[in-house]
C-alpha cells in the first residue's frame, strides 16, 4: 500500500523458517524467502529474496543477504544482484538493516526474461537462468527498517569501480524526501540527479543534455 493506502502493488512470496534449539530455548534462527513484485502502475516485475541466519541469544550484527533481478525492455536487458546484508539488533528489539564496509554484491546481467532469483539450498540465494557476470560494486549504506518507506536518516553509496559509476542517496529530513546522484567516477562528472518525495515523485534530470522527466510511484519495481 502507498502512503495515502492506496494500491501500489502485489508481492507475493515462498519461503522457510527453521529454529533451532530444544523445547526450552530458541538459540537460533534460519529464514530464507522468494518472491514477485508486481507494481500496479505497468512497471517491469522484479524478483526478490532475502535469506538471514539470526543468533536469538545475541544482539548485534546478525548476517543477512539480498537479491534481486529486473527485466530492462528499454536497455533489452535483465539486471540481477546479490548483496551482503548485515541486521543490528538492538536491546529494546529495534533493528536496522546496514552493509558492512568491504562487503560487495555481484552484479550479473542476461537476456529479458531470462534471470530469477533461485535458491539452490533452503537457506542460500543466487541468480538462475544462465546469467553472465558483469561486475561487483561495493556498498555502503543503512536503513532504519527493512520498509519500502523507511524513515530517515536513510543513504546508500554503491560504487562499480570496474565501470567508474557510482549511485548515492540519501533520505533526510521530516518529509522523507530523497536525493540521488549518478556519477562518472574517473572524471568526477555528475550523468543525472534524482529527486523525490516520499511517495517516490519527483524527477530526474540528465546532466550533459539538461533534461527532466517526471518520476512517479519511484519504489521497488523503479
Amino acid at each position: 500500500m502507498g502512503l495515502k493506502a492506496q494500491k501500489v502493488g502485489t508481492l507475493k512470496i515462498s519461503g522457510v523458517i527453521e529454529f533451532v534449539g530444544n523445547t526450552q530455548t530458541v538459540t537460533s534462527i534460519k529464514s530464507s524467502g522468494v518472491g514477485v513484485y508486481t507494481p500496479r502502475n505497468g512497471a517491469a516485475k522484479v524478483d526478490l529474496g532475502l535469506s538471514c541466519s539470526l543468533d536469538v541469544l545475541t544482539l548485534g550484527p546478525q548476517p543477512c543477504v539480498g537479491a534481486i533481478v529486473q527485466n530492462f525492455p528499454s536497455l533489452n536487458i535483465a539486471l540481477g544482484s546479490v548483496t551482503p546484508i548485515t541486521l543490528n539488533q538492538a536491546s529494546d528489539g529495534s533493528f536496522t538493516f546496514a552493509n558492512t564496509p568491504g562487503q560487495s554484491s555481484t552484479l550479473v546481467t542476461g537476456p529479458l526474461n531470462s534471470l530469477s532469483v533461485v535458491q539452490p539450498t533452503a537457506f542460500t540465494l543466487t541468480i538462475g537462468g544462465g546469467a553472465a557476470n558483469y561486475g561487483t560494486t561495493s556498498v555502503k549504506g543503512s536503513a532504519s527498517q527493512y520498509d519500502v518507506f523507511p524513515p530517515p536518516p536513510v543513504s546508500w553509496i554503491v560504487k562499480d569501480d570496474g565501470h567508474h559509476a557510482e549511485f548515492s542517496l540519501a533520505v533526510t529530513g521530516p518529509a522523507g524526501n530523497s536525493r540521488a546522484t549518478v556519477t562518472d567516477t574517473a572524471n568526477g562528472t555528475t550523468l543525472a540527479t534524482l529527486l523525490v518525495d516520499k511517495s517516490g515523485t519527483g524527477s530526474i534530470t540528465y546532466t550533459a543534455t539538461g533534461k527532466h522527466f517526471a518520476v512517479s510511484n519511484w519504489l521497488l519495481a523503479d
